[in-house]
């Protein structure tokens, strides 16, 4: 059992750590209200996720830090490079300064950021210095189901996807090993969270500040079907994806085997080699994934670059346009008034000439 358990069980933390898209958002709006505290800069929801992702901002930042300083993105497939003892207590101690002014001395935290499956070592290191006892959540979705999900959201392939997947679950297991974990399945949170709950509890020791009557009818409103838009048969992997999702297949098979036994040494051995493939891989075409990322990130800057380009040839043209309007406004503001001066100076011409005439005729009959 890892130093993380020995502190003080009045300050605890329930790591939710899943992989975008994931039921991650559910179990943690579950958790708070069962009376968890959530991040005080809270990301709101949006047309993706309308009852909102749980997730610090601040948090969401740090992590960003860490992938843009290896010149990388959440949803870059090259591998990242491990960070040294003397890199996670840095960004350890940086990450606990961030949680305390995110949480405060709440009792219980819910920390939900799926970039942290990448750094989990460091979110280890920043509770240890919180003080914070550690209970980990791993919801597991089948990976055919965020892939659907990432493809509408962030318009990701399918081989993409399942990369990111794996790049994300393969070390939220491992780096948690060793901690008071429950493993479980969305579908069966939406079907019926109470077991879920219990389950965690049972099985990470985790005391819940409500208790699960007290707040079954705010819980049952929030977790709906319609939280769920796509569906797959556990066995449902396309063809087309070869070798990639034949590895997909063996993760996600081994996971399940977690929910039930959840060290069963199978399945753990069976998640260790898949993580020495994917580490292959991903070293193999690692440089090739990160140079089409940048030659993808020049386009986008080109694509960028002429729009805006455009617009500002579009303004260019309405202010060149209103100044034309203004221009003939006035043109004819100018030709009326030349019109009117003419008129006046006709009559101005022939009235002289009639009144010298009407006043010889008047001389004429007198």
């Amino acid at each position: 059992m890892s130093e993380l358990q020995n502190t003080s069980p009045r300050r605890s933390a329930l790591l939710v750590a899943g992989v975008h898209r994931s039921g991650t958002s559910a179990i943690t709006g579950v958790s708070e209200l069962l009376g968890a505290t959530i991040p005080n800069d809270l990301m709101m929801g949006t047309e993706h996720n309308e009852k909102g992702y749980f997730e610090s901002w601040s948090v969401v930042a740090f992590h960003d830090a860490l992938l843009w300083a290896q010149g990388s993105a959440w949803e870059d497939l090259a591998p990242l490079r491990p960070m040294d003892g003397e890199q996670v207590s840095r960004a350890g101690a940086e990450l606990s300064g961030i949680l305390e002014r995110e949480y405060g001395g709440a009792s219980l935290v819910a920390i939900k950021e799926p970039r942290m499956c990448r750094f989990l070592p460091v979110t280890r290191e920043a509770l240890r210095i919180s003080g914070r006892n550690v209970h980990v959540v791993i919801p597991l979705r089948h990976p055919m189901e965020v892939v659907g999900s990432l493809k509408s959201r962030d318009g990701l392939t399918d081989a993409h996807a399942i990369l990111l997947w794996l790049q994300h679950i393969l070390p939220a297991e491992r780096h948690t090993r060793d901690l008071p974990r429950c493993t479980f399945r969305y579908d069966d949170l939406l079907r019926d969270w109470r077991p879920v709950i219990a389950r965690i509890s049972g099985e990470t020791g985790l005391e819940w500040p409500k208790s699960p009557e007290s707040a079954a009818a705010e819980i049952d409103g929030f977790l709906n079907a319609d939280l769920r838009h796509f569906a797959h048969g556990d066995d449902e992997f396309p063809d087309d994806l070869g070798a990639l999702g034949r590895l997909a297949a063996e993760v996600w098979r081994a996971m399940l085997t977690l929910v039930d036994a959840p060290l069963q040494p199978g399945a753990l051995a069976a998640l260790d080699a898949a993580g020495q493939k994917l580490a292959f891989a991903t070293d193999l075409f690692g440089p090739f994934a990160r140079q089409a990322r940048e030659r993808d990130n020049w386009r986008r800057e080109r694509i960028e670059s002429e729009e805006r380009r455009a617009r500002e040839a579009e303004d260019r043209s309405r202010e060149r346009g209103a100044e034309i309007n203004r221009l003939g406004s006035e043109l004819r503001d100018r030709e009326a008034t030349v019109k009117r001066l003419r008129k006046r100076t006709l009559k101005s011409r022939l009235g002289a000439p009639m009144r010298e005439y009407r006043r010889l005729i008047k001389r004429l009959r007198g």
